[in-house]
């Protein structure tokens, strides 16, 4: 994760053979197995493309539950995984998402991984 004036970026890898990218740091591309591959970075702001509400956790994540748990497309193409900040116990979260929601990357937890809220 990168921090510039507070908005915090994703950085992923791009084959430069294939030109798949990913959210990870990766050795080489899980695509065609290339070892040419480079760190980009995305500047974390995309679209809900699927969600669900997590209602029981697993290990470390089982006191969080219930929690929505968000696959954001990025406006670079790239997909990640993460967290829609606020509790699911709370109605007003769980009401107000939707495939489409536009969503902003706030924070990167080094156990849990990617949290985004709503712009």
């Amino acid at each position: 994760m990168k921090e510039a004036n507070s908005n915090p970026t994703i950085i992923g890898t791009k084959c430069q053979d294939c030109g798949f990218q990913i959210t990870e740091n990766v050795p080489r591309c899980i695509q065609c197995g290339s070892e040419k591959i480079q760190k980009i970075e995305y500047e974390g702001s995309g679209t809900i493309y699927t969600y669900t509400v997590v209602h029981v956790g697993f290990g470390h994540m089982a006191a969080r539950a219930p929690y929505v748990l968000a696959l954001v497309e990025l406006r670079e193409g790239v997909k990640a995984l993460g967290i829609l900040e606020g509790s699911a116990k709370e109605s007003k979260i769980t009401e107000s998402v939707s495939i489409g929601l536009e969503v902003r990357l706030q924070k990167i937890d080094s156990e849990i991984g990617y949290f985004f809220r709503p712009v």
